[in-house]
């Protein structure tokens, strides 16, 4: 789960990296064609502390990305240890198609029954319950059967070896303890033991099933939050798009349009992690279930 997890993260700060060097380009484009504008008398002198600024504030936002991203790149690396140093590259982009998990009944269902944490638990149960069988069984009197067989073999007053004859040997053995206070106590404990076991799968089947819950309120939550964070970046698209309108009939002010591109900068990366915390979610509850190896196609020799 981890590595999917850094995974997602990895490919969010690669398309978080191409979002602010859109955003560092327009600024930029924004700053040259202020420069001009003011050169032919166009503008005021002081416009171009607006865009120089707003191109400042963008380059800061490429640098953040550029730092999320070789912290991702090493966070991946360090939990699947690649032989090559080249850098890692996401080969999924950050769609949401793929979230859509089977329903909380279906996952609750798979969690009882896949889930490693429960079905451990079991196993841990029945070796107890076969140790209750094992303890009673030494408990019991033991009739033991023993044979051999054999040569008798003697020799001559000179010191030579005579022939020897055949010799079979066999018998019963039966022991019982007297007392019986130490294997009642060695069975007790095993069947103390087995009921704590048992009471451990119900702890882990408790624990599969608050972990299902959980993964499923958040991914409604989360796939709420993602339409309307799409809502946000149509919104702030459309706001940038009539503030531009605006200033080139002088209703509007440079710093209007400059404060409009950033908040579709930042409605851009809101939506994109968005979509990772949806996908994250997914991954919770798939590791809950107990079947995310199967999604991820991952098997154990």
């Amino acid at each position: 789960m981890r590595a999917d997890q850094a995974y997602w993260e990895l490919a969010f700060a690669q398309e978080d990296l191409d979002i602010k060097l859109r955003s560092r380009d327009r600024a930029k484009t924004q700053f040259e064609e202020t420069q001009e504008n003011i050169r032919r008398g166009l503008l005021a002198p002081g416009e171009i502390y607006i865009v120089e600024e707003n191109l400042v504030d963008f380059e800061d936002r490429l640098s953040r990305a550029e730092e999320a991203i070789a912290l991702a790149d090493s966070t991946l690396r360090r939990l699947l240890r690649p032989s090559s140093a080249a850098p890692l590259r996401a080969a999924s982009s950050v769609e949401t198609a793929a979230a859509a998990a089977a329903t909380e009944a279906d996952a609750i269902n798979a969690a009882v029954t896949r889930n490693p944490n429960v079905v451990a638990a079991r196993l841990t149960a029945q070796r107890a319950g076969i140790g209750i069988a094992g303890e009673q069984h030494q408990a019991f009197p033991q009739l033991d059967v023993f044979g051999s067989a054999g040569v008798a073999k003697g020799k001559t007053t000179a010191g030579d070896a005579l022939p020897g004859d055949p010799e079979l040997r066999a018998g019963v053995r039966l022991s019982f303890p007297l007392y019986w206070g130490p294997d009642a106590a060695r069975v007790q404990r095993a069947r103390t033991e087995h009921a704590q076991r048992q009471l451990e799968v119900s702890d882990a089947e408790d624990g599969a099933l608050a972990a299902v819950r959980d993964a499923a309120i958040r991914i409604r939550a989360r796939r709420q939050r993602l339409d309307l964070a799409a809502r946000i970046v149509d919104l702030a698209q459309k706001k940038l798009v009539v503030e531009r309108d605006k200033y080139k009939s002088g209703l509007s002010t440079l710093a209007d349009v400059v404060r409009f591109q950033r908040e579709l900068d930042a409605a851009l990366s809101g939506a994109l992690r968005a979509r990772v915390d949806l996908l994250t979610a997914r991954t919770e509850m798939l590791a809950a279930r107990g079947d995310l190896h199967d999604t991820l196609s991952v098997a154990v020799q």
